[in-house]
């Protein structure tokens, strides 16, 4: 007598690994964007919890109380950084960069220490050196109207030491400085904004990034004293 035996054939078992990899497919896509977006949340509140310990540590140390918008990102060392938010035609924006010289100028041609990122050429916004042998240190920008501009600054290249550098923009001018030196500000005519997405920041024999903080609004300059003030203490650049 024939026995029958029951059992999947084999477009059956095709069916079946079909819909657990679809399914398995499904479960990755939800955990990674529940697992990104937990990330961004853990991103907002540090940047918020900066800008608490800013604004305090600022009044306890000099007893003037600041306004300051959420950081859009803080940066460390020599890496590359997505902003909390992305940066779509700003009108006004500020980019403060810590870095180390090494008295190495001749390593430095027109090198990029950070910058907002994508940059074009009537898109950018950086800290950067001058040319091969010089000993200046610029803050370059560029708009629609009035690409390749420097706001220059010279001997910080020729010694080894802690700076800062910063420059910030409204919809009509732009003024950056380095350490404790004056500003130097130029203005911008016909300004469509800026369109960024990260900030990166590189090192050669002649200077290494530390820090970079960025903010989506203009700083005057009583609030940039005070920030400078600050990031002198944070990262003990000695001003």
């Amino acid at each position: 007598m024939r026995k029958n035996y029951s059992g999947f054939t084999i477009v059956e078992l095709l069916i079946v690994i079909v819909v657990i990899a679809i399914l398995a497919a499904i479960t990755i896509v939800a955990y990674n964007g529940i697992r990104q977006q937990a990330e961004n949340s853990a991103t907002a509140s540090e940047l918020s919890q900066l800008q608490r310990r800013m604004q305090v540590e600022i009044l306890q140390d000099t007893g003037v109380s600041i306004s300051l918008k959420t950081p859009l990102v803080h940066l460390e060392g020599v890496a590359d950084d997505t902003l909390s938010k992305a940066i779509q035609s700003t009108q006004q924006l500020t980019l403060y960069g810590v870095f180390d010289t090494h008295n190495n100028p001749s390593a430095s041609n027109w090198s990029t220490i950070i910058a907002l990122s994508p940059t074009t050429t009537n898109n950018a916004f950086r800290l950067r050196t001058g040319a091969s042998s010089e000993a200046s240190a610029r803050a370059f920008y560029a708009t629609s109207s009035q690409t390749n501009r420097d706001l220059t600054r010279h001997d910080i290249l020729n010694t080894n030491a802690r700076h800062i550098g910063w420059v910030t923009a409204n919809d009509t001018s732009i003024i950056a400085g380095f350490d404790n030196t004056a500003d130097i500000s130029a203005s911008l005519a016909a300004h469509t904004g800026w369109s960024f997405d990260s900030v990166q920041a590189y090192s050669n024999s002649g200077y290494t990034p530390i820090a970079a903080l960025v903010f989506d609004e203009y700083h005057d300059p009583a609030t940039r004293s005070q920030v400078i003030r600050w990031l002198s203490n944070e990262y003990n650049v000695g001003l």
